[in-house]
């Protein structure tokens, strides 16, 4: 059960930036939203691998065994993660603050004098 409850709590919200991350490119197709899509998509990937080989390597006595079969999946998940957060991260501020005219958010029936 603790193994589903922390496949939940940490696979589901990298999943949901990657999901972000894509349909933000599909939107704005620029620099920053591909960076963001990229290194979101990165972090979902990377932590779905790691689980993969974490089910596949479920007994000790497979342990050996995987590292001479998948050992390179380690360094792989591990900085696939920290870069994917940054350049995700980074693509992300990058495209808050640029700050495109136009796309503004509007409240529907409100004058713009009345508007703190």
């Amino acid at each position: 059960m603790e193994y589903a409850a922390y496949n939940l709590v940490l696979l589901v919200p990298y999943l949901t930036l990657m999901a972000v991350g894509i349909v933000l490119f599909w939107r704005h197709r620029t620099l920053a939203t591909a960076l963001a899509a990229l290194g979101f998509g990165a972090i979902g990937l990377s932590h779905t691998l790691g689980q993969a080989v974490g089910l596949y390597i479920s007994t000790p006595d497979r342990f050996a065994a995987a590292i001479h079969q998948i050992g390179w999946t380690f360094p792989v998940t591990h900085w696939g993660s920290i870069a994917g957060i940054w350049v995700g991260s980074l693509g992300l501020l990058w495209h808050a603050l640029k700050g495109e005219p136009g796309r503004h958010l509007t409240i529907v029936g409100a004058d713009r004098d009345t508007l703190p």
